[in-house]
């Protein structure tokens, strides 16, 4: 079964281990346009994701603004620091003019 609201889609994955690669795989497998970053110099998973999924883009450096603007999805390994920490959509510094669920706040 295909997930059809994946086709295309910009997802973000954050972290690298065991959990984030499975996500990206999963995107991946599903058409989604996959990016992932993780802190580490060298992330656990990094090499078996090369390996399977060479259209999955792993980011050198931390995710920029400008590269934010283009995400619909983040995806957070359960690895990732700060898991309780809760944050605010959408980041005003963006400037993406969206609420959670992806719809404009002008609509």
């Amino acid at each position: 079964m295909i997930m059809r609201h994946l086709q295309d889609l910009h997802v973000l994955v954050l972290g690298l281990g065991a959990t984030g690669l499975a996500m990206a795989r999963w995107c991946a497998r599903h058409g989604a346009q996959v990016r992932v970053w993780d802190s580490r110099d060298k992330a656990p998973a990094v090499t078996a994701l090369r390996e399977e999924w060479p259209s999955v883009q792993v980011l050198a450096e931390a995710p920029t603004p400008e590269l934010l603007t283009e995400v619909r999805l983040v995806l957070k390994g359960g690895g990732c620091e700060n898991v309780g920490a809760q944050y605010s959509l959408p980041a005003e510094k963006l400037g993406a003019n969206r609420d959670v669920d992806g719809r404009s706040e002008e609509h």
